[in-house]
């Protein structure tokens, strides 16, 4: 009762202040050109942890299944996320993650597309785990690297990824990296090749945005 309580709270809050964003999407050609030639259009998002809330915010009224921590936390986050539109997956690579993989595999199975914190829930920052590569393998969808960044945020400098909680009235720019098509000779090489290329889409998505968007805003 408490949480769904507490739920309903940031449910309004996070209404509230979506109010006061703007988004603009700097390339959406690519999410496009995915849509047309994937099956059923479908993709999963592979988005920092540090950008999260912008990643949730940015697709409000969207459908997608999404990875929530099995933690006590992540019950409010899970209430809340689904009272905004989102399918659920409770789980994370600490607890729960088998539960949390079936079921996000059963969704992106019947075409609702994905989107995982693929450093999350607790790190290293910026260092993809194997899950999301796993299920765009067995699904055949590409992973489609996404940046959420707010022109004005406060950084949460003690948490493990530096967090970035954006300021009321900001503009969030977001940028899509080039697709990645995961192959059984990357699932051989251990996911090597296939997290490089998230890493550097994701780099160039956020030098892209910094040099051509926020410094000349």
């Amino acid at each position: 009762m408490k949480t769904i309580i507490l739920a309903n709270i940031v449910y309004i809050f996070v209404r509230l202040i979506n109010f006061t964003f703007r988004y603009k999407e700097t390339n959406p050609e690519v999410l496009d050109d995915v849509r047309s030639k994937t099956k059923n259009g479908n993709f999963v998002f592979g988005i920092w942890h540090q950008f999260l809330m912008g990643g949730i915010l940015s697709q409000i009224g969207k459908k997608y299944v999404v990875i929530v921590s099995a933690s006590k936390d992540g019950q409010l986050v899970a209430t809340t996320c689904e009272k905004l539109g989102y399918t659920t997956a409770r789980g994370s690579s600490h607890r729960g993650g088998k539960s949390a993989f079936d079921r996000m595999s059963h969704f992106l199975g019947e075409g609702l597309p994905g989107a995982i914190t693929c450093d999350g829930p607790k790190g290293p920052a910026k260092v993809p785990k194997k899950g999301i590569f796993e299920l765009a393998l067995r699904h055949n969808i590409p992973v489609v690297p996404f940046l959420v960044y707010p022109k004005r945020y406060w950084s949460i400098e003690k948490s493990w990824d530096q967090f970035k909680v954006p300021k009321p009235f900001t503009t969030y720019f977001i940028r899509y990296g080039e697709p990645i098509y995961v192959t059984e000779k990357d699932k051989e090489n251990g996911y090597d090749n296939a997290s490089k290329q998230l890493i550097d889409q994701l780099a160039l998505c956020e030098k892209t945005v910094l040099e051509q968007y926020i410094s000349n805003a």
